[in-house]
């Protein structure tokens, strides 16, 4: 009898940590996600910015 609740004591235990470790992992895979929509969108105004600043020197 206590070895079946070690046992569902265990497996609520490691649904926590899977649920942690998902947790960490979709907000991962979120902040990489938004870091390279920032990056894409960001190119295009600095490299307008380098045309007008090099048109600027000409």
């Amino acid at each position: 009898m206590a070895e079946i609740h070690q046992q569902k004591l265990y497996r609520e235990q490691l649904i926590k940590e899977a649920s942690k470790i998902r947790f960490l992992a979709i907000s991962t895979i979120a902040l990489s996600t938004v870091s390279l929509a920032s990056v894409v969108l960001a190119i295009p105004f600095l490299f307008l910015k380098v045309q007008s600043t090099q048109s600027e020197a000409k």
